[in-house]
């Protein structure tokens, strides 16, 4: 019984790298060490995700992943997605995440800092915060709501 059970455990070790690797440096088409900020109607950048070692902003109607990648948009920072995104895949930041009106997030939200949902956008996800958690008027949440701190949820919001 105990071989047994150490063989599955040391399968689990050895799999385990393989399903879940992290990213490195060259997995990102774009990345700034302290920052970066794109503008209104980009498209998507193929091929990887975007990050920073600090705050990442996106402009209008920015289109962000393909569908290749889990995450698309990482940061040591803040996150701050203007009005219209489409992201393809999951964000995550260790600081405050801001999540445009009319956008849309096919995937979770993790952010360290607290996380802001504008009016009439989507995350077809799970929304996971150290801080608070607001959801605007109109918008939809396909997972859980998670809050180390206070959640506020608009009118007419669906979960």
């Amino acid at each position: 019984m105990i071989r047994k059970w150490l063989i599955s455990v040391g399968v689990c070790l050895i799999a385990q790298p393989v399903l879940a690797s992290p990213l490195t440096f060259s997995d990102f088409v774009v990345f700034g060490t302290t920052s970066v900020t794109m503008g209104t109607n980009i498209g998507n950048p193929v091929g990887g995700p975007v990050g920073s070692g600090g705050t990442v902003q996106v402009g209008t109607n920015g289109d962000i992943g393909d569908g290749d990648d889990a995450i698309v948009l990482t940061g040591g920072g803040a996150f701050t997605g203007s009005t219209g995104l489409g992201i393809v895949g999951d964000i995550i930041f260790s600081g405050n995440v801001n999540i445009g009106n009319s956008s849309s997030v096919t995937g979770s939200v993790h952010s360290g800092g607290a996380v802001t949902v504008g009016t009439n956008a989507s995350i077809s996800e799970n929304i996971v915060a150290n801080g608070n958690i607001g959801i605007g008027n109109g918008s939809s949440v396909g997972g859980n709501v998670q809050s180390g701190g206070n959640v506020t949820v608009g009118t007419n919001v669906a979960i």
